[in-house]
């Protein structure tokens, strides 16, 4: 499925394209968000003003208002505060970024159809990428006669205070296994958990990207290792792990092991490659370049096909070895929403220069 934004926000728009580096990057982030948002019910409000006729279809999304019948909503009158809750229940973030002409941008858009699917941080079957101004709906699995489609609204490898934080402001109570193993987890798990990864964040990682010495390693290895140990029970769920070990194997490669960077990368793909977070897929990624520098290049190309197919069936249907149309359309799309994955083409001979 295909729809068009009936609105988008850039946020280039609303920051400006040079702006100065010494605003963080979170802090960017959250006033890029905030001022995005401001912007998005503006110009819905203006659409509205100048052509009425929309009124209808964007009244008729979630508002979170609950009103009885007898507060029937003027679909002929333009109500900021009903479209700015529109848009607080129904918008969707380019945090996964976007591309246009070769540009990665970020912002906030609506987009109308899109908006009644429902919600589960784990258990979806249908991802959405946008090209521009377009979201792509594509499903991730036979989707059976009458069987709901469901998104998520957050990345499950969001931070669970970041993921909860948010469906509690939209008024989503998520019942996926993910959140039921949040729920059913003690204080006392939360509160380890929480010091783990705040040591990490704030003692280790910003150290270990510039100066790999065997001491961070061991205590990047034994935090990871904590964090599994938490959830052992449930290996798939623990997404926490997810960037610490990818930052790890950063680590070791820089040192120039590249068999044990390997090793790690190897290990959480086996663990997470039936989940669909862009995440894995960047992993997928680094494996790719570590055969490449370990000179097998057989190993790169299976597992970059791999990629291809898991980027590009849903779209443009079932991988065939022998089609060069195929592919030749597979690598025309992933320019578009991942373009990374045609510069490993290119080092693994699958595109010429």
């Amino acid at each position: 499925m295909v729809s068009k934004a009936f609105s988008i926000v850039y946020s280039h728009e609303v920051l400006g394209r040079s702006m100065t580096s010494n605003i963080q990057n979170d802090q960017t982030t959250c006033i890029a968000s905030s001022l995005c948002n401001e912007e998005l019910i503006t110009r819905i409000t203006q659409k509205l003003l100048a052509e009425p006729y929309h009124c209808q279809e964007v009244y008729q999304l979630y508002n979170g208002l609950n009103l009885d019948k007898a507060d029937k909503i003027n679909e002929h009158l333009v109500n900021v505060d009903l479209i700015g809750n529109i848009v607080k229940y129904n918008s969707f973030a380019l945090d996964n970024k976007i591309i246009i002409e070769n540009v990665e941008l970020s912002g906030l858009g609506l987009w109308i159809l899109p908006s009644y699917f429902n919600h589960s941080c784990i258990d979806k079957n249908v991802a959405q990428f946008f090209i521009g101004d377009l979201m792509f709906i594509r499903s991730l699995r036979p989707i059976s006669k009458g069987e709901e489609l469901i998104i998520s609204y957050r990345s499950a490898d969001s931070s669970e205070e970041i993921r909860l934080r948010y469906l509690k402001s939209v008024g989503i109570d998520c019942q996926c296994r993910l959140c039921k193993l949040d729920d059913s987890e003690s204080p006392e798990v939360n509160d380890r958990r929480i010091r783990l990864l705040n040591t990490f964040e704030k003692l280790i990682k910003p150290r270990i990207l510039n100066d790999a010495n065997p001491s961070l390693i061991k205590r990047s290895e034994k935090i990871v290792s904590e964090l599994h140990n938490l959830r052992k029970e449930q290996p798939d769920l623990e997404f926490d792990t997810l960037e610490l070990s990818k930052i790890l194997a950063f680590a070791h490669r820089k040192n120039g092991n590249l068999a044990e960077a390997l090793s790690i990368l190897k290990e959480v793909y086996n663990i997470y490659k039936n989940v669909h977070l862009q995440i894995v897929d960047c992993i997928i990624l680094d494996i790719v370049l570590l055969y490449i520098e370990l000179k097998q290049m057989e190993e790169a190309r299976k597992l970059f096909d791999i990629l291809l197919k898991k980027l590009a069936e849903p779209l443009l249907g079932k991988f065939k070895d022998d089609e060069i149309k195929w592919k030749k359309d597979a690598f025309h799309l992933t320019e578009k929403i991942f373009p990374v994955v045609n510069s490993t083409a290119k080092l693994i001979g699958l595109i010429n220069n």
